[in-house]
């Protein structure tokens, strides 16, 4: 389908976030598609279409960054940036205030 890399693009640094308006759009897309009512349970959609959530596809593209991120040859200058960010305490949980490197954390 089309709408999947226009949907998705940029994924890697936003996709760990709140993803309901992402499959919400998806569903109605694909509902669209089979010209079924509103109505249809979004599981029935997506199993015709032979597809499966918007926001599955968004995680796993973000975990597969932080996984590239980790391992590239200047790891060692992001493996600083992701110390001070999780030590300080401005962007510490106490603050409630969650960055890109919690929030990936919490999947992991």
């Amino acid at each position: 389908m089309l709408v999947v890399p226009i949907i998705t693009y940029g994924c890697e640094v936003w996709g760990i976030y709140d993803l309901f308006e992402v499959d919400k759009l998806h569903y109605k897309f694909c509902k669209f598609i089979l010209c079924v009512r509103p109505q249809t349970f979004n599981a029935a959609v997506l199993g015709d279409l032979g597809r499966i959530p918007l926001s599955l596809i968004c995680k796993q593209r973000t975990l597969k960054f932080w996984n590239k991120i980790m391992l590239s040859p200047g790891s060692l200058k992001i493996f600083i940036i992701y110390q001070k960010y999780v030590n300080d305490t401005v962007f510490s949980n106490s603050n409630r205030r969650t960055n890109w490197f919690t929030a990936v954390k919490q999947y992991m």
